[in-house]
């Protein structure tokens, strides 16, 4: 016989109910009574005196080692309860066994009981819960028993059901705990109100958990207990978020409590050093600011960081991360996979504020570390990441190299799911890198491989179509400008000079009446690529950066038109000329309430907050020689920003500032929707390592450097060149639909 088989000899309940606590047995001794009468033989007086001699003798070994086998269950009792505040489970279910088998010879049932209790609560807390609730059972009192601690018994059943799954009895016996003043000796109303919460969890009623939670969280803060309060602040925000009934404004509360019950922790453990919890990822290649690193449940500044992630306010998020990694790196035993789990969620969250340059440094060293731990899948994610950032800053060379490592890693892990948006980020870094062949390539093995998962998006099959066909359509145009001679005879510097001369001169077209035409033809392209409803801003503010010249003349018109299509313009007009045409320009934005800034914004991030387009119109096709200050900065400037850049007629250039003026720290090029910088756009040559703006407005005809634009928009504008003037110069112009001013190309 077993100890178990062994205990289950005593007392077997039939409801459930708190043992009484252990205490000693009664043992009663029967000495003879000195007021009996005694004999009349002396003889048997002498037997009499004998005999209770030994009674009293064996009563008394009786008693002694009753009281031994006592004192043997309080030592075991202790010494169980000394190996699970060790955290040593197993040590100490053996201890309360022994106790247990010790028990069952004892009179006292009471004794008994208690033993079955402290055994059945071990079993429970070392993930038994069946076994337990099994002793749990033996330890109700009798009805002449005191049912003072009822609430210890409910506790620990609840415990068992909840660690069977059996909700709904849990929470029944946890609703008995209070109502039977047990709350203080089963860890408090805060503890009840934990595995309460716990249970409506499990029952997927997350707003209640949240709410027992946010419960606990009060009572532990009026007892003192930051730590613990902390904790249960996390897990209401966590429940929060889940349920979807909470308003955005009262999670964001309940974080920001949690971070300031934080600061007054003094445990580094509990504030960072936990894992992160699971995050919802976001798809790579497709728009997306990242994935977040998946781990097991954490506490505090890890947790707080992704629910902030989850209420996208990335910002909070980030600093929330930053603080848990650098309490993580300060352990004397540093958690290397935790580290990079961090590194990957910080980077993710720079991602999300659009902070790409920051992002770059998190999502290299959380690769390097994942790859050095063999964490190829998380790799993957982290280079895709890298990817997503560096195409943001415009260096599709890096992009297309971090999306082949990102794709050999899934490769390697066998995510297919990862290995699609590996793809599709290939394809569209291909795609801007002026090569649509690639870029076809990829997306169709995106296709292929998105068909073989069963849970993917529609949107993103539909999304990835649709990038296909416009790849197919861009290499069908290049075609057609290779080998069908379509526009062939586009003009170089020489002849788009020749045909402005000959629009004055022949055709006596004045400089204000093109200028006009062609600032009309921009807004309306802009309209047409750009709608008011597609800005992410509260109105659909648009910058207008103008250059001394003509084009900044265009410019200016832009403006205006923008302005009474709906838009929000503002104009940087730095060097302007005192021609009577262009302050006549000038006159007629401020009179529409156009403001123009006095200075241009010295960092990027400003722009990419208060705009959502910037307009280049700073030099145009005849722009030589070298760039005076302030357009050098302002190009410089332009460079980093992450929102698009419409150019008007060509892009401004980079090549003659990345010789001159390469900005400090800056590695490769900065941003594919960046318009280029000083000279750098050859009106014949394009630009060969250099950028495309995300918008190209050709202005007459479209200059031979419009063969090496790969943005999203070409539109040819100015439908103002003469039948005669287009057969002269072999110009082959293709035919503007109806009435419309401008007709997009690609």
């Amino acid at each position: 016989m077993d100890l178990e088989e062994a205990a289950d000899l005593g007392v077997q309940p039939t409801t459930s109910t708190h043992p009484a606590a252990p205490s000693a047995p009664t043992i009663a001794s029967s000495p003879a009574d000195p007021t009996s009468p005694t004999g009349p033989s002396s003889c048997k007086k002498s037997r009499k005196k004998k005999k209770a001699a030994e009674t009293r003798e064996a009563a008394q070994e009786g008693g002694d080692e009753a009281a031994g086998r006592v004192d043997a269950i309080e030592g075991l009792t202790q010494a169980g309860h000394r190996a699970l505040a060790l955290g040593s489970g197993q040590e100490a279910v053996g201890f309360f066994r022994k106790a247990l088998l010790l028990s069952r010879d004892t009179v006292s049932p009471q004794l008994h009981r208690a033993c079955a209790f402290n055994l059945g609560a071990a079993y429970v807390e070392t993930g038994k819960p069946k076994k337990g609730l099994e002793f749990l059972l033996q330890s109700q009192p009798s009805e002449m028993e005191s049912r003072d601690h009822l609430g210890s018994l409910y506790f620990s059943v609840g415990a068992a059901h909840e660690g069977l799954r059996d909700f709904p009895k849990a929470l029944e016996c946890f609703e008995k705990v209070a109502g039977h003043g047990g709350a203080a000796q089963a860890g408090g109303r805060a503890g009840t109100c934990v595995q309460m919460g716990c249970c409506y969890l499990g029952m997927r009623e997350p707003a209640r958990a949240a709410r027992c939670f946010l419960d606990a969280a009060q009572a532990y803060a009026a007892a003192e207990s930051p730590e613990a309060a902390a904790v249960a602040l996390s897990r209401a925000s966590g429940s929060m978020l889940q349920s979807r009934r909470f308003r955005a404004a009262e999670i964001a509360g309940v974080l920001a409590r949690c971070r300031s019950f934080c600061e007054t922790i003094p445990d580094p453990a509990l504030r960072g050093n936990a894992a992160p919890r699971p995050f919802a990822l976001r798809a790579l290649g497709s728009g997306s600011h990242g994935r977040f690193s998946s781990l097991p449940p954490g506490k505090l500044y890890n947790d707080i960081g992704l629910g902030y992630s989850q209420l996208h306010i990335f910002s909070l998020a980030a600093e929330s991360f930053e603080l848990a990694l650098g309490l993580c790196g300060a352990e004397p035993r540093r958690d290397r996979r935790r580290e990079a789990a961090l590194l990957q969620n910080l980077g993710a969250a720079h991602n999300a504020r659009r902070s790409f340059g920051t992002a770059l440094g998190w999502h290299r060293r959380a690769a390097a570390l994942h790859g050095a731990l063999g964490n190829r899948r998380a790799q993957g994610q982290c280079f895709g990441n890298l990817a997503y950032a560096c195409s943001q800053l415009g260096n599709h060379g890096a992009a297309a190299e971090s999306y082949l490592h990102a794709l050999q890693a899934f490769r390697d892990s066998g995510d297919l799911q990862g290995q699609w948006q590996a793809c599709e980020g290939l394809g569209a870094a291909c795609f801007h890198l002026g090569d649509p062949q690639k870029a076809i390539r990829h997306y169709q093995e995106a296709l292929i491989l998105l068909s073989h998962c069963q849970d993917s998006p529609r949107a993103a099959h539909k999304r990835v179509v649709l990038k296909l066909t416009d790849a197919i359509q861009h290499r069908l145009r290049l075609s057609h400008f290779s080998y069908q001679g379509s526009w062939a005879s586009t003009p170089a510097l020489e002849e788009a000079q020749a045909i402005d001369q000959e629009l004055f001169t022949e055709y006596k077209f004045s400089v204000d009446q093109l200028m006009e035409l062609a600032g009309l033809s921009c807004a309306t392209a802009i309209a047409k690529a750009y709608p008011p409803s597609s800005f992410t801003t509260s109105q659909p503010a648009v910058l207008v950066v103008c250059g001394p010249g003509n084009n900044g003349g265009d410019g200016l018109v832009c403006a205006r038109h923008l302005k009474m299509f709906g838009y929000q313009p503002t104009v940087y007009y730095p060097k302007r000329p005192s021609k009577p045409l262009f302050e006549g320009l000038i006159t007629q934005c401020k009179k529409m309430d156009i403001p123009f800034l006095p200075e241009f914004p010295a960092e990027a991030a400003f722009i990419d907050e208060l705009y959502g387009l910037v307009v280049d119109a700073i030099f145009g096709f005849s722009f030589k020689g070298a760039v005076r200050e302030p357009f050098g900065s302002i190009l410089s400037t332009l460079e980093r920003v992450t929102v698009p850049i419409a150019s008007i007629d060509i892009p401004s250039g980079e090549s003659w500032l990345r010789c001159q003026r390469k900005v400090p720290g800056q590695r490769g090029p900065s941003r594919s929707l960046v318009s280029g910088l000083v000279a750098g756009w050859d009106v014949e040559k394009g630009k060969a390592d250099g950028l495309q703006p995300d918008m190209l407005i050709s202005l007459t005809a479209p200059k031979k450097a419009a063969m090496h634009f790969t943005g999203r928009y070409h539109f040819l504008g100015g439908r103002f060149v003469p039948a005669a003037l287009q057969e002269k110069y072999a110009l082959n112009l293709p035919a503007y639909p109806g009435t419309d001013c401008v007709l997009q190309l690609t």
